[in-house]
């Protein structure tokens, strides 16, 4: 099983200059590859007379250094590189390496071999998705909002470094790195100083530099596919008052995780960069001038991001360890797809809506519940809200025919609460949570026969259950006289 363990490296770091110096050669080197498989494609595609100074020259480059190439395999017994055509244009990894190689290309050069040959590889990864998106566009056009575009260049100075573990080491508790004599101490970290290294990623993080440390502690994963809603399943509706709404098919009673504290982070970071924007603004045109990024801003940023990395995985943990006292084996997640484009819940909602990263809670989720042992799969979750789990409401897709002509028993009184035909009431979150569950299997809930536990009252947990502080607490007078020492959550 892989782990990350991270490193923040700040500006008076020693290593800053060496981060800034390695994600560079990353950028220029995909860059470099994406240029000369964009100009062979065109130029290719045209006649002799039409192409352009820069795909003459590419094409060239890559002619003369393939040449030289094959005659150098062809000695040697190896098999030769077929010379790109109109029909088979694209170059791939194998004749990137080779041609930059054989010209001596100045940023193939400058950088470590590996860390470099991992950034043409990741372009040559990214033409490759762009094949297979065209493909799937072009046999179901409908799934997409608009042909697929060729992979563009990266605009910004520095990109991930990924530095293989043939180039980097961890030896005596200390992290070592290709092109410098500095090293890490990573004997406080429990997997990168015990582990299996796999690679190190320098990543731009905001202002500053973030080493993410990928180990292997050698336990392989578990296939988690056969597991089905038989096993015990827990469904979840996610929200912005009610961050998540935890109902299961035993009949245990639902849990709701509030999220005030997700809204709260966001409001503050909102309000802290308005701030910061209106004196940049001061004497400036805000039609023509656009606000540089400040030390201030980055920092409100990362302080934003750092919480909300905090708070999602201690929500995926709770989740998780819910999911393992209650015997749950499958998460069951309501997640619509393109959710977030072209919303319209009003300005404040939106911006509430659309600034909570979602699919990365998903993703953190998925990562954590691999641990426990646990699947977790998405549902698409279109008119849960409002069909009526106790009546068994069908429940239509969105953009349907049926969606159309569909009729619910049930209606949402008002928020928080929603009214059956029968005039029982539940939680509304919790009704959705039922439906996802039942549209993901309509056999969910067939071993249970009453479900009178989704209208118990609902357990919340707020994020100072998730993360209790410890306060020691000192007695007042009694006749016992004073007790310290004890602790209160």
């Amino acid at each position: 099983m892989y782990h990350v363990e991270c490193i923040d490296v700040r500006k008076e770091h020693p290593m800053f200059e060496y981060c800034d110096s390695m994600t560079a050669w990353s950028k220029n080197m995909y860059n470099v590859a994406n240029y000369h498989i964009r100009n062979v494609m065109t130029g290719l595609k045209k006649s002799p007379e039409e192409r352009t100074v820069n795909e003459n020259e590419v094409l060239k480059t890559v002619f003369d250094a393939l040449k030289a190439v094959n005659a150098k395999r062809v000695s040697k017994g190896k098999k030769t590189f077929e010379v790109p055509t109109p029909e088979k244009w694209f170059l791939n990894y194998y004749m990137l390496n080779a041609v930059f190689k054989e010209i001596n290309n100045i940023d193939y050069r400058s950088g470590p071999v590996h860390t470099v040959q991992n950034s043409i590889r990741d372009c040559c990864e990214a033409w490759n998705g762009y094949f297979g998106a065209l493909k799937a566009y072009q046999a179901n056009p409908e799934q997409f909002t608009g042909k697929p575009k060729i992979p563009g260049y990266v605009k910004s100075p520095h990109r991930v470094a990924v530095i293989s573990n043939q180039e980097s080491t961890v030896k005596s508790d200390f992290l070592s790195f290709p092109k410098t004599a500095r090293r890490f101490n990573v004997s406080a970290l429990p997997h990168a100083s015990i582990d299996k290294l796999i690679e190190i990623r320098i990543d731009p993080y905001f202002d500053l530099y973030q080493i993410q440390i990928v180990t292997d502690d050698g336990i392989p994963e578990q296939s988690l596919e056969d597991i089905t809603v038989k096993d015990g399943a827990c469904m979840i509706d996610f929200g912005l008052e009610n961050f998540a709404a935890i109902v299961d098919n035993k009949g245990n009673a639902p849990i709701v995780i509030k999220g005030g504290a997700i809204k709260s982070v966001n409001q503050f970071y909102n309000k802290e960069t308005a701030k910061l924007r209106s004196i940049l603004m001061k004497g400036h045109d805000p039609k023509t001038y656009r606000t540089p990024t400040t030390k201030r801003m980055n920092g409100v940023s990362r302080k934003r991001d750092a919480k909300l990395r905090d708070l999602f995985y201690k929500i995926a943990h709770r989740i998780c360890r819910i999911c393992e006292e209650r015997g749950l084996r499958l998460i069951i997640c309501g997640k619509n797809p393109d959710q977030k484009r072209g919303i319209e819940l009003g300005h404040k909602n939106n911006q509430e809506f659309v600034q909570i990263p979602f699919e990365r809670f998903f993703q953190i989720l998925r990562t954590v519940a691999v641990k426990y042992k646990l699947r977790v799969v998405e549902q698409e979750e279109s008119y849960t809200s409002k069909a009526s789990f106790l009546d068994q409401d069908y429940i239509p897709v969105y953009g349907t025919e049926e969606a159309d002509t569909a009729v619910f028993s049930g209606r949402r009184t008002k928020r928080g609460m929603y009214r059956a035909k029968d005039q029982t009431v539940l939680n509304a979150d919790v009704n959705a949570a039922a439906n996802i569950g039942r549209k993901y299997d309509p056999e969910a809930f067939s071993s249970l026969s009453d479900f009178e536990f989704l209208s118990r009252t609902v357990e919340r947990l707020s994020v100072r259950s998730l993360n209790p502080i410890v306060r020691k607490v000192t007695a007042v007078k009694s006749g016992r006289g004073p007790v310290s020492g004890q602790s209160a959550c």
